[in-house]
């Protein structure tokens, strides 16, 4: 019984470090932006993982804690998470964290004080020598690393549930867009896809081409979550030029020589291009960026996007590489490669299915 006792008094403890294990793994995967808009999601997850790991590696107060037992070992493996996520909350109330790290110096040096004063009265009594003044003055200070962390992880208590509490908008609703997104899919990749096969495509002329690219554009549109309303075209356009997004006309363009003698893969890949640039305007235009949700890891990418748009957008005319390299553009060539690598697939499955 007395077994269990022991182990069952290790449970918090254990449970704490399983905690902070969690809340790293969800500042790497979701990298939300519990600071600011002006602290980036990644550097929170690497400062924190990195600060994580030096208080149990360097810290004197930590490895009082273990020395502890079980409830100052608890204390320890709480307060790195309390910390981060009151600082999510004080950041907003700094006076409130100001004040708080006054009670906590001015608690700790009472502490220190006192206890030091009541070992010097029992060493002047006792009579110890210098090897026991050494080693009880040693004690006393890890009393007193051992008290600051238990201050400050009761301190912390509220504000750390505020902020946890705060923090419940960075756990975004990402699946009912991408639910919705599949139900799209569902009900039109059929109808369309079968014509951007290679071996169809080559043979089908311009009219045929040009309805299926609008229907392909319509359900890429619909995917993003753009509404009705933009309209596809196909006009003879420079060579080096396959397609682009008119935001003010609300209108994609495709080449029509791109059409004509691109392959589908092409063809496809410059509709989701442009179709991803329709998503990225629309986006940018009708987020409250006055709203305090808008600084959720969520609208991250927005704000990329707006800080280029507000920076001004670089034609490839006048800078190809500020031009590749923009969050604009380089963010919708990721989503045109990715997601016509997926198309191909499904017409692939279509083509199977059908044999």
């Amino acid at each position: 019984m007395a077994k269990l006792r022991k182990l069952a008094g290790w449970l918090p403890a254990v449970g704490a470090m399983i905690f902070n294990g969690c809340v790293i793994g969800w500042l790497h995967c979701t990298k939300p932006q519990l600071l600011g808009s002006l602290v980036p999601g990644n550097v929170i997850a690497v400062g924190y993982t990195i600060l994580f790991l030096l208080w149990w590696c360097l810290a004197p107060a930590a490895t009082a804690c273990v020395i502890g037992g079980p409830f100052f070992l608890w204390c320890a493996a709480l307060l790195p998470a309390e910390l981060l996520f009151a600082l999510t909350a004080l950041r907003q109330v700094w006076p409130v964290g100001v004040l708080l790290a006054v009670l906590w110096l001015a608690g700790v040096f009472w502490f220190r004080r006192r206890s030091f004063r009541q070992f010097r009265r029992q060493s002047r009594r006792c009579g110890y020598d210098d090897f026991a003044l050494l080693c009880g003055e040693d004690r006393v200070r890890e009393n007193c690393r051992r008290f600051g962390v238990l201050l400050a992880t009761l301190l912390l208590a509220v504000p750390a549930c505020w902020g946890m509490w705060s923090s419940r908008v960075y756990l975004t609703a990402a699946a009912p867009a991408q639910t919705q997104a599949e139900t799209t899919a569902q009900l039109h990749e059929k109808k369309f896809l079968p014509g951007f096969a290679e071996d169809v495509w080559e043979t089908a002329s311009l009219d045929s081409k040009t309805e299926l690219a609008k229907q392909l554009a319509a359900y890429e549109l619909a995917m993003l979550g753009v509404p009705d309303g933009t309209e596809v075209t196909v006009q003879p356009l420079d060579e080096d030029w396959l397609g682009y997004y008119s935001a003010s006309s609300r209108q994609i363009v495709l080449s029509r020589s791109v059409l004509e003698s691109g392959t589908a893969q092409e063809t496809m890949d410059t509709i989701a291009h442009e179709a991803y640039h329709a998503q990225q305007a629309y986006v940018v235009e009708n987020i409250d960026w006055d709203d305090a949700a808008t600084q959720a890891a969520y609208y991250d990418q927005a704000r990329r996007w707006l800080r280029n748009y507000q920076s001004g957008y670089v034609s490839g005319d006048e800078d190809i590489l500020g031009y590749y390299f923009q969050p604009v553009e380089a963010d919708a060539r990721a989503y045109a490669k990715e997601e016509t690598e997926r198309l191909q697939e499904l017409i692939s499955r279509n083509l199977q299915e059908d044999k």
